[in-house]
């Protein structure tokens, strides 16, 4: 499991021999804090609900030895057996834990180099895309008859999860608006930019290319209006919804369920403030 600069674009992200099945991955109990510009460090956490997002890949035993060159094992990183989870499943990995006291070092969520930052935006959803597993079917263009996902012929190009997944609070009103064919004629979640209010909301950190797909998967007639709600760690934060404010019209029992089912998903999450 990796979190840094062995992340795939990253600087030292061809410095292992062809590894196989590389995949984002989530390591929970652990913290990770800037050691230096350019490379970070984790550390377990005391605190529940803490997460790393990497990534997994296969390696050969051979790298392994070279990775532990590469981060001083037993010096300033140790190696050390943790479980992740990959696609939704837990596994067994190995990873290399920061070995020196993080004090007064500054605690991130995920590593991105500065230089990269305007790749990335965070996409924050109040709707349907609030269920993860209903938010990839944007990306990957597979359907989900559970949650009411047809297949698509148009995946994104790249269909890499989020880098990260956080709760955040939304300053606008939300209503139930149009009618919708795909929840049989009753209305989807829109936000009125005109009316304060407090709505929960789960910002992915995406790139800009996944950001653009789902905004055009979404359909920019119902959802042109993008609203830029501040920056997290330097990356603009945006939504959309439509200027005006459209006709009511209550949810239905399918869609319902599937903004429930996101609802809690997304409780369960590290708050942050916009």
């Amino acid at each position: 499991f990796v979190y840094g600069t062995l992340m795939k674009g990253e600087s030292n992200s061809n410095y292992l021999h062809k590894p196989v099945n590389r995949k984002r991955a989530i390591l929970s109990g652990y913290k990770m804090y800037q050691v230096s510009p350019s490379f970070p460090g984790i550390v377990k956490s005391n605190i529940k609900n803490t997460y790393i997002y990497g990534e997994c890949m296969y390696v050969t035993l051979k790298d392994v030895l070279k990775l532990d060159c590469l981060e001083s094992n037993g010096y300033l990183y140790k190696r050390e057996f943790v479980k992740v989870t990959i696609d939704n499943k837990e596994c067994d990995a190995i990873v290399y834990v920061y070995n020196r006291s993080v004090k007064n070092m500054e605690e991130i969520k995920y590593f991105i180099k500065e230089e990269n930052k305007d790749n990335y935006r965070w996409y924050v959803c109040y709707g349907s895309n609030m269920l993860k597993r209903r938010f990839m079917c944007y990306l990957t263009g597979k359907g989900d008859d559970e949650y009411n996902v047809k297949a698509t012929n148009d995946p994104c190009k790249n269909q890499s999860e989020p880098l990260c997944s956080l709760r955040v609070e939304v300053p606008y009103e939300l209503y139930y608006g149009n009618s919708s064919s795909r929840w049989n004629n009753h209305g989807a979640a829109f936000l009125d930019p005109n009316k304060k209010g407090s709505t929960i909301g789960r910002a992915y950190l995406i790139t800009k290319e996944q950001y653009e797909h789902v905004h055009i998967k979404e359909g920019k007639i119902w959802y042109g209006h993008e609203i830029v709600l501040g920056e997290i760690d330097g990356i603009k934060v945006v939504t959309f919804t439509n200027e005006e404010r459209q006709m009511e019209n209550a949810p239905s029992d399918a869609y319902k369920k599937v903004i429930n089912a996101g609802t809690k998903e997304t409780m369960e999450l590290e708050y942050c403030k916009l």
